[in-house]
């Protein structure tokens, strides 16, 4: 064997050189690497024939430091291993206990962009055995938030909505979330067939809107809107200033912008028209006035003529024709009430066409051109014996 210092040979019996007194390495250099294992401790067994061979083999003289030579490398062997143990073993993660949570809420209506404003209704298979909390505004829901117990409608622009339900134990679900993006597609304004300005005599104006929808208007300068009047039929513009505002709504709830138009209408006086002849003058004595005129619902109109001859004569079950004037056309009208005594004669009608329009624009202290009546057969319950009448049962249809 050779030193591994200076390269001399040493003798089988020999554990250090003779020339430069080197000890011999009895063991490869240490790689603490291969030797480290996780969860126990590797001893390296000093063989006592090799420590009885050192304590032999060595003079006295330095048997004592190559003792301490050895001892401090096996002390180093153990202090490496010890340090990498400690830097390589592992650390063994803990196990957390794993949260179990409740099945989450349901949603009715899934997420995503609607042209209505829809209804949510959120639901849980426990329902009965706990609370639904939910918040509208994307905050994490909890237990003061607000508690589900009815449908959610959900209105125009971005909701976020999130729920969680808690059982009455503690038990809590998982959360459940929804976005809904409400975008109404706004139907256009209503036309008027008039314009605003100034009129000689009152008119109609006809309201026109998309299909499918519902005008709603006024006639008092208030924003109309689901709870006014309705259009049904065109609008009777009277005498003095009309503020007609209206609006269209369509199926799905959306509001048009408001439309207005301003009428200011100047009734003409027979006074304003041209020279009277002899004919017109004496016309114009036969004229008859109402007396009384009255608006019985939205479009059921009532109105008390002064017609003294006609009253006189007149049955129920018959008619007059009516002219409101000298251009108009002739209107057939049941005659509803009359006073002999006072001279009047009632109707009570609908405006459906441009004569009937007229006629409701007229008040009271106005004139018609022509009453013409009692026309028709008399009803056959005024000309029997009345006792025997008082015991029938009577159908009435009008139309």
């Amino acid at each position: 064997m050779k030193c591994q210092k200076c390269g001399a040979e040493i003798p089988d019996n020999k554990i250090y050189c003779e020339k430069c007194g080197s000890p011999i390495q009895m063991v490869p250099d240490y790689n603490p690497v291969d030797d480290i294992r996780i969860g126990e401790e590797k001893k390296v067994p000093i063989p006592e024939k090799v420590t009885e061979t050192v304590a032999e083999a060595l003079p006295s003289g330095k048997r004592k430091y190559i003792l301490a030579a050895v001892f401090a490398a096996f002390l180093g062997v153990l202090i490496y291993r010890t340090a990498y143990r400690i830097i390589l073993e592992p650390v063994q993660e803990t196990e957390t206990e794993a949260v179990v949570l409740l099945e989450k809420p349901t949603f009715s209506l899934p997420s995503g962009t609607y042209s209505y404003m829809p209804t949510l209704t959120i639901s849980h298979s426990q329902r009965e055995e706990g609370v639904i909390y939910y918040t509208t505004d994307g905050s994490t829901p909890n237990e003061d938030s607000q508690i589900f117990n009815g449908p959610i409608k959900i209105g125009e622009g971005k909701t976020v909505v999130r729920a969680v339900f808690i059982r009455s134990d503690g038990m809590q679900s998982e959360e459940a979330d929804g976005t809904y993006q409400v975008e109404f597609d706004y139907p256009e304004e209503p036309v008027f067939s008039v314009d605003s300005g100034e009129y000689q005599g009152s008119f109609s104006v006809i309201i026109t809107a998309e299909p499918d929808c519902t005008i709603y208007y006024t006639m008092d300068g208030s924003d109309p809107d689901q709870n006014s009047a309705v259009y049904r039929s065109p609008v009777v513009i009277p005498s003095g200033l009309t503020v007609l505002r209206a609006v269209s709504v369509d199926e799905e709830g959306g509001m048009s912008g408001i439309i207005e138009a301003i009428y200011n209408v100047h009734i003409i006086k027979n006074d304003d028209l041209q020279p009277e002849t002899d004919c017109r003058k004496d016309r114009r004595k036969h004229m008859f006035k109402i007396l009384e005129a009255e608006q019985l619902s939205a479009n059921v109109y009532k109105q008390v003529i002064l017609a003294p001859r006609v009253a006189k004569s007149c049955e129920p079950g018959q008619f007059i024709i009516v002219r409101v004037d000298e251009t108009g056309e002739r209107i057939p009208l049941t005659i509803c009430d009359y006073d002999r005594e006072a001279g009047t004669v009632t109707i009570v009608f609908q405006p459906i066409g441009v004569s009937t329009y007229k006629l409701v624009a007229l008040k009271a202290g106005d004139e018609i051109a022509d009453f013409v009546g009692p026309l028709g057969h008399p009803s056959e319950l005024v000309t029997g014996d009345f006792e025997e009448v008082k015991k029938k049962k009577v159908v009435f249809i009008a139309g």
